[in-house]
């Protein structure tokens, strides 16, 4: 008693295969609802939208990051270090360094101004 894969129909199928008329799907669709249905609208400001498919370990870094580009900020992240750790790190790496505070104050400032 078990019916062949092609005897199956889909609930969308009339009896000769064919898409139903589109009439028979919206005779039963009430006019007051349809004037109640909202438009929706997009939370984008760069307007429509597409799936992508991106690591699983990446998207929620990936929609912060797309987030941010819409609201017009920077993704990239501009926590430069402190100069007087750098002052340190650079005198126990290189002891007669004549690098001072404000060199290095200065570096970063450079080094800021060419961030995004």
């Amino acid at each position: 008693m078990t019916k062949h894969l092609t005897e199956l129909k889909h609930p969308c199928q009339s009896v000769n295969n064919k898409s139903p008329d589109t009439s028979e799907i919206t005779k039963n669709i009430n006019d007051a609802s349809l004037a109640n249905l909202k438009h929706y609208e997009g939370k984008w400001e760069h307007g429509q939208t597409r799936t992508i498919r991106v690591p699983i370990a990446l998207a929620d870094r990936v929609l912060t990051i797309a987030r941010q580009l819409d609201n017009g900020e920077s993704f990239y992240t501009s926590d430069l270090p402190d100069a007087a750790v750098l002052l340190n790190q650079l005198k126990a790496k290189r002891k007669k360094s004549k690098c001072d505070l404000a060199d290095v104050e200065a570096i970063l400032d450079m080094l800021g101004s060419l961030l995004p």
